[in-house]
């Protein structure tokens, strides 16, 4: 399995069938050793533009503004070391922030981009 070659024909598709022609991503930076954002080199083979608002943005005050406009966020996905499953359902609220800026000096990405949390809703 080519997971770069299907996620260009994904992306082909969206183009394709609905006429789909720039894919918004949350991603935020450069993750282990890539040189430029992976998303956007799909994009170009795929014929589509990316668009990263969250790009290289402050993840303390990406946190702080969804908690401030009372957006709904529950962790559904969480990687050791920094979270257990005790994570996993569990909503985004200003303790759960404090015990993730704790954990900022212990290598904690607080946007998720080295395999933190995952969210949903």
């Amino acid at each position: 399995i080519d997971y770069k070659a299907d996620y260009v024909s994904g992306l082909r598709n969206l183009r394709a069938e609905h006429g789909i022609e720039t894919v918004v991503t949350g991603d935020m930076d450069l993750v282990g050793t890539m040189k430029r954002n992976w998303m956007e080199e799909c994009g170009e083979e795929a014929g589509t533009g990316v668009w990263l608002p969250l790009w290289q943005s402050d993840r303390l005050k990406n946190l702080e503004q969804i908690l401030t406009e009372g957006i709904s966020v529950v962790y559904s996905c969480v990687k050791t070391p920094h979270f257990d499953q005790s994570w996993i359902g569990r909503p985004l609220d200003r303790a759960a922030l404090a015990e993730m800026q704790a954990k900022v000096e212990g290598g904690l990405d607080l946007g998720g981009e080295k395999g933190g949390p995952s969210t949903v809703r």
